[in-house]
């Protein structure tokens, strides 16, 4: 007896060496936080009605407790990787042996004896090059683990940081991916599938090597048979393939919003989120940007974005960033919701704005002429779209037209000072350098903003003038909240915005943002045409839309108009196709007057057009009309006359004694809305008479059309030429002819 234990006793020693060397290297393992084990994992981020848009961080896994996986799984995991896990203290001499000779037969290692304890100890100690120093560290962390906690939570652990291939860390990642359920429902077939890809995530990887899981996964099942853990019935109907979902199954939609969403979330987050974006929605506008760019992919445009808020919530409802978020060719992961681009003419409301709080109203008449002043006094002179001036303006038709010169002198009135400082009020942070830096320009969109910041600008016009965050989670805090203007002059900008008439010597009759509801919009085009803006918004909804290339490259003469304006129509559409929006809600404090389109004054008997106009309250004009005569004949006031003789013609297209056709202009392009009634798409045709006249005739493709001073004409296809005749002291004299075309 003795004999026998002295000739055990080298194997003892070397047991209990191999032990001392396993406590003496875990005095060298750093306190373990076991915590960290089930913390920083991914999470599901829901849209507004619970659908998933996306697993962020999905390498981390989702966690589940021990009680939500199958215990199927867990039988199959035990026999798959340690069946005396419930009998060791975390190593396994028997495994550990027969891994040894194994690795001996094989001259390379095969096999690591590992039990699930120690594979847990090396998700812990965290990627390392393998050897035997490496494996002493996992041993020792392995019997650290088993002291601290019971089985049942390291066997929790363990799969719920299991590497599962695909990039999925843990059981539930891995079911959701593979099966598109949660762990805690698995049949047999499911679980002898799962429970082999641990083993070796790239030897069983499920893309490349299915044949290889299979082997294994009927091997395992025929063990669990043995074992009596799988009955009879359910372990042929196992046999079975289970269904595993294609390559990518995991929803990546609303993709840029998710992106957004992630960087406002604080750190270490871990919980679903609830969003307020609606993925239906969503993926219908981005298919309206991809079809979109397709159309113009031949004017040098590679990209759009879009951003829809909901007015009542300030609920980002959809954000697309990009036409295409998987195209690399044009930078499709870049988001033209969050970058930072100069607006052009989208930050002019705001500079009206101020000028209707301090006394201009609507009606003000400005001067579009190319005289100097102060804006000549620093050498910076503005110059209109269309290359021309236009004479007296009023501010309505201004905005309504986005005449440059007009904006400027706007501003020389209210102040560069003034107008930053109310749109950081509005909610454009980006716009962080002093005045100084950004001149008379600041009002043409020299600052560089983010389409998001335009957004919530213009809901604040459509919120009354209070300005309010925008909100993307659904629970969000409350969204702070500031005045920008007072409901009276939000709403004058909201009416001028949504006055088609307004912008019609600019843009034509019938716009791209002329919608079949009340819809206020404004357009921005930058210089060198690198950027195509439009932000409006009805009652119910703000728009904005971006339309460029994200590496500035300039398009092929696009405007705001054309360019960005199509697709905002497109939005506005898809976004009230159920239920037409209520006109804008108007305030106390306005009144209206009845005023000469072209004086802005209050009409007199002479003028042959009136309209009505939105005054603040005491604000109304009080002189009476003095450009019309007798008859309605033109006079040009003093402050235009020494222009008008310097043109050679009056205001426009000048002709034999000063006439002019005022609109349409020369090459003026209209288009006839399928979707509107024939009737209602009409023109008004504006001529210029200086000294009066004694009657006038329009001729429209040599017919005589009308004898009145501003007719209406019906839209019909083709391309026009109109003129009107004129006789004064008995002489008959005629304007230059304009030509124009009406697109169907």
């Amino acid at each position: 007896m003795i004999r026998k234990r002295i000739r055990h006793l080298p194997i003892w020693v070397c047991i209990g060496a191999g032990f001392a060397a396993i406590l003496a290297i875990g005095k060298i393992i750093p306190p373990v936080e076991f915590r960290q084990l089930s913390a920083r994992r991914a999470f599901r981020i829901l849209d507004r009605n619970g659908a998933l848009l996306r697993v962020a961080d999905r390498e981390r896994g989702l966690y589940v407790p021990l009680a939500g996986i199958s215990p199927r799984l867990v039988a199959a995991t035990l026999y798959s990787e340690d069946r005396r896990f419930y009998w060791h203290c975390g190593i396994d001499p028997i495994s550990l042996g027969r891994a040894a000779l194994q690795n001996i037969r094989a001259k390379r290692v095969v096999s690591g004896g590992s039990t699930i304890t120690m594979q847990l100890a090396r998700l812990i100690l965290g990627p390392r090059p393998r050897g035997a120093a490496a494996k002493l560290q996992e041993m020792a962390l392995a019997l650290y683990c088993e002291w601290r906690l019971p089985k049942t939570r390291i066997l929790e652990y363990y799969l719920n940081n299991a590497p599962y291939g695909r990039q999925s860390r843990g059981c539930e990642t891995a079911c959701q991916g593979y099966f598109g359920h949660g762990a805690g429902s698995l049949s047999w077939a499911e679980a002898s599938w799962l429970a082999i890809i641990p083993r070796n995530p790239r030897w069983y990887d499920p893309g490349h090597h299915p044949d290889r899981i299979e082997a294994a996964r009927r091997r395992l099942l025929a063990a669990l048979r043995d074992g009596r853990a799988v009955p009879d019935p359910e372990a042929r109907t196992a046999v079975e393939r289970p269904q595993v979902l294609p390559e990518a199954p995991w929803p990546y939609l609303a993709p840029h919003f998710c992106d957004w969403v992630v960087t406002r979330l604080p750190a270490g987050q871990c919980r679903d989120v609830a969003t307020t974006v609606d993925a239906r929605l969503n993926g219908e506008l981005e298919q309206h940007v991809r079809a979109y760019i397709r159309k113009l992919y031949d004017y040098g445009i590679s990209n759009a974005a879009v951003v829809v808020i909901d007015n009542r919530t300030m609920d980002v409802r959809a954000m697309v960033g990009s036409a295409d978020y998987f195209n690399p060719i044009i930078s499709g992961q870049c988001n033209g919701a969050t970058a930072l681009r100069q607006p052009g003419s989208a930050l002019k409301p705001f500079t009206y704005g101020l000028a209707l709080e301090r006394g201009f109203p609507a009606s003000y008449l400005l001067p579009d002429l190319d005289i100097g002043g102060a804006a000549a006094a620093d050498r910076f002179l503005p110059r209109n779209y269309d290359e021309r001036y236009h004479g007296p303006v009023r501010l309505r038709t201004a905005l309504g037209c986005s005449y440059n010169v007009t904006a400027v002198r706007v501003l020389d009135q209210v102040g560069v000072p003034s107008l930053l400082q109310r749109l950081r009020t509005a909610g454009f942070a980006s716009l962080k350098l002093a005045a100084e830096h950004y001149g008379r320009g600041l009002t043409l969109g020299d600052g560089e903003v983010t389409l998001l910041e335009l957004a919530r600008a213009y809901a604040a016009l459509a919120h009354g003038g209070m300005f309010r965050g925008e909100r993307c989670l659904a629970d969000g805090p409350a969204p702070d909240s500031a005045r920008v203007f007072t409901p009276q002059v939000a709403y004058i900008l909201a009416q001028i915005m949504s006055d088609r008439s307004a912008r019609a010597p600019a843009f034509g009759e019938c716009s791209p943002i002329d919608l079949p509801f009340p819809c206020a919009a404004k357009t921005g085009t930058t210089k060198d045409y690198k950027d195509n803006w439009t932000a409006g918004f009805t009652v119910d909804y703000t728009v904005a839309v971006w339309v460029g290339n994200f590496d500035a490259a300039p398009m092929h003469g696009v405007s705001g108009v054309s360019g960005a304006g199509p697709l905002f129509r497109d939005v506005m559409l898809a976004l009230h196709r159920e239920s037409r929006p209520a006109a804008f809600e108007r305030p106390a404090g306005l009144v209206t007057a009845r005023v000469c389109p072209l004086s802005g004054d209050l009409t007199s008997r002479h003028c042959p057009d009136a309209m009505t106009e939105f005054f603040l309250a005491g604000r109304q004009p009080q002189a009476v009309c003095a450009f019309h005569g007798p008859g309605g004949a033109l006079r040009v006031p003093p402050l235009y006359r020494d222009w008008a003789a310097r043109k050679g013609a009056g205001i426009g297209v000048g002709g034999g004694g000063g006439l002019s056709v005022a609109f349409p202009a020369q090459d003026d392009v209209f288009k006839i809305d399928p979707g509107l009634r024939r009737e209602s798409q009409s023109i008004r045709l504006k001529a210029v008479v200086p000294g009066g006249a004694d009657g006038m005739r329009w001729v429209l493709d040599d017919r005589a059309i009308s004898t009145q001073l501003s007719p209406l004409w019906r839209l019909e296809p083709g391309s026009h030429v109109v003129y009107f005749t004129a006789s004064r002291n008995g002489k008959l004299l005629r304007s230059r002819p304009v030509r124009f075309l009406v697109l169907s």
